[in-house]
């Protein structure tokens, strides 16, 4: 078996030996939780009674919501068309915030005058001061009070007993609910009645306030509109004084014209480039046809007409006629200065263009802040009137669910509670008094645990032997050869394992002595044809006083004897626990030896730890007598650290 599997076990066995032990003093549990139960019941009739009042209600939905979109206005304006307020649930969480501040306990004073209530208000300048000794001590070390004001310390306890006995508690579904305790169920339900109006009262005024603000800024954002629109406006018509009327028109006519130039000083150009190749064919020595199909691939204008009739040509293609230089060189003269005084006009007319553009972009500039001044115009003056019916019909959409009424029954003290925790109380009062008892006595309260720590060959149950404990040893030998009994023979076959002839018998605190085992094991063992001594050496050992003087055996004489079984007991009159210190013990144990086939020795309580100790290093057959709640451990563990025990009976 590993370690961890060992823990668990002994983890189990402490738990079963803790249950073992509180059942064990069950009774005294059970005294203390009755104790508990009546003194429970005894604070809950006696304790001042308490009425808590409720007030349940819901704040407005709307809110003082806007039912108006922002729409492309930008900035400001669009914030503040997408201006709500606080929706249901972020009202109701700054209302329990506030709650507990003290701008609105003072406001609830003002209501319901705590100050003036001896329940919330419990200050009293007189028992604040100290008494004389304490002052006198004082004065003595010379310490000093920290002046405070009075007034803040009235406060401070009404502030602490209004958060004590006033409860606001918010739903998920957005309802509030007052909770007022108080001495008088008449004053907890005014109080929280008060409260819940206060709450509707200034959650409606907020509602309104914060559409007189949306009304005031959408006010002035309509005047700044109107004044945006009447300067556009009169920019425009400055600029139309100052500038062209149509400068979207002028633009457009100045820009095809500078088109038109451009293509006829295209044009001039072309003619230019294939009037100059021309000059330069006629240059040549020898003109063929192949020159005018080069001059015509090169300048596919020199096919059309305009290049025809500026040489004089016929328009008809297939006539072609080379021209004269004279004249080739008059028209290269009149291309130059066309070209020239083309492209003078066409700068001219871009610069006509260029003043066109900015007055159009002026134009446009002015007209576009028009229009936005305008349309937020419009739509800010829509805006305005609806606010303003808005804010003329303000339905009231807070419900009520239920007022404060005084409440009938206490709500504290709660005797269940009272009664329950005086029965707990008892209950682990008697525990730690039971564990504390077990402390002290230090005794088993199971029976494994005794077998755990004897660690015994042979264990078993000998309750059933009490009842044949009073008889004699002929009735006891009568009743074994009828129905023999199994424990007994059990126990039998371990003693005759082992070779020692001295068997000892110890007895802790049972109701089963030794000697009483001792005379049922010697009776059940004599029908193997055996002869068996007892010897009782407790000190309680009973004495018989009629001794006949003949019938002895060593330093013993016999007192009771039935066929194979003798009972034994000093021929003097010594203590019989005291004849074990002597010298002679031994001597005159081993010496019955020579009249008997078994032995036991007996001892019961203490004198079995002196017994034990006696036969310390004598080899016996040890059997110890246990009983659960009544044998101690410390005894048991003194035995075994002198001598082991073979057997172990739980009686």
């Amino acid at each position: 078996m590993n370690s961890a599997d060992q823990n668990v076990i002994d983890d189990d066995i402490n738990l079963r030996d803790l249950l073992l032990l509180l059942w064990a003093h069950k009774l005294l549990i059970m005294l203390t939780c009755g104790i508990g139960v009546i003194y429970g019941a005894y604070l809950a009739l006696n304790a001042d009674k308490k009425f808590t009042a409720n007030a349940t209600f819901m704040l407005s939905e709307k809110g003082g919501e806007s039912k108006f979109s922002a729409i492309n206005l930008g900035g400001d304006v669009a914030a503040l068309a997408g201006m709500s307020g606080l929706g249901l649930s972020q009202r109701a969480s700054v209302t329990q915030e506030s709650f507990e501040g003290r701008n609105f306990i003072e406001k609830v004073n003002k209501k319901v005058n705590l100050e003036a209530d001896r329940y919330f208000n419990k200050y009293n300048a007189v028992t604040q001061k100290d008494p004389f000794w304490k002052s006198k001590l004082k004065s003595l070390i010379g310490y000093q009070n920290s002046s405070t004001d009075p007034y803040q310390l009235m406060w401070h306890g009404i502030i602490k007993k209004y958060k004590e006995n006033i409860v606001l508690d918010i739903s998920p579904k957005q309802i509030i609910t007052i909770k007022v305790t108080h001495e008088s169920n008449i004053r907890a339900s005014e109080i929280a009645n008060s409260i819940m109006e206060m709450i509707l009262r200034a959650d409606k005024n907020k509602i309104i306030n914060r559409a007189q603000d949306q009304l005031d800024y959408l006010s002035n954002a309509l005047a700044d509109a109107l004044s945006e629109l009447e300067m556009a406006q009169s920019d425009l018509k400055t600029f139309a004084l100052e500038n062209r009327a149509q400068p979207l028109e002028n633009f457009v006519i100045g820009s095809l014209t500078l088109d038109e130039l451009r293509g006829q000083l295209k044009l001039t150009i072309s003619l230019y480039n294939a009037i100059s190749e021309v000059k330069k064919i006629l240059q040549k020595k020898s003109i063929d046809e192949n020159d005018y199909l080069n001059l015509s691939k090169g300048f596919p204008i020199v096919d059309k007409v305009e290049f025809r009739r500026i040489l004089g040509q016929s328009e008809i293609i297939s006539s072609w006629a080379w021209p004269e230089k004279r004249i080739v060189q008059t028209v290269l003269d009149t291309l130059i200065e066309r070209k020239k005084r083309q492209q003078l006009i066409i700068r001219e007319s871009q610069k006509k263009a260029e003043r066109s553009s900015d007055e159009l972009k002026v134009y446009a500039k002015l007209k576009r802040k028009e229009k936005i001044s305008e349309a937020t115009y419009k739509v800010l003056i829509e805006q305005v009137k609806t606010q303003s019916m808005s804010l003329g019909y303000k339905p009231d959409t807070s419900v009520i669910y239920e007022k404060s009424s005084p409440p009938v029954y206490p709500s504290e003290p709660r005797r269940k509670i009272y009664i329950i925790y005086g029965f707990l109380s008892g209950l682990l009062i008697g525990s730690l008094l039971s564990i504390w008892f077990s402390l002290l006595n230090k005794v088993y309260y199971s029976k494994h645990s005794i077998m755990v720590n004897v660690k015994a060959k042979f264990a078993a149950n000998a309750r059933s032997l009490i009842r044949l404990r009073s008889k004699s040893l002929y009735d006891l030998k009568n009743t074994m050869k009828q129905k023999p009994i199994p424990i007994l023979r059990d126990l039998s076959m371990e003693i005759h394992k082992n070779p020692s002839s001295f068997v000892v018998v110890s007895s802790l605190n049972t109701k089963l002595k030794s000697v009483e085992l001792a005379r049922l094991l010697a009776s059940f063992m004599q029908i193997d044809i055996m002869k068996i001594a007892i010897i009782d050496f407790s000190r309680k050992a009973k004495v018989s006083i009629n001794i006949d003087v003949s019938d002895t055996v060593g330093a013993f004489c016999i007192i009771e004897n039935d066929d194979k079984v003798s009972l034994l007991q000093l021929k003097s009159d010594q203590n019989p626990i005291d004849f074990i210190s002597q010298r002679d013990f031994f001597d005159d144990i081993d010496h019955l030896n020579k009249t008997f086939d078994l032995i036991i020795l007996c001892a019961d309580n203490n004198d079995s730890l002196s017994l034990t100790r006696a036969i310390q290093l004598k080899d016996v057959f040890h059997i110890l007598l246990t009983r659960v709640k009544h044998s101690k451990v410390k005894m048991v563990s003194q035995i075994l650290d002198i001598k082991s025990v073979q057997g172990l009976l739980h009686v």
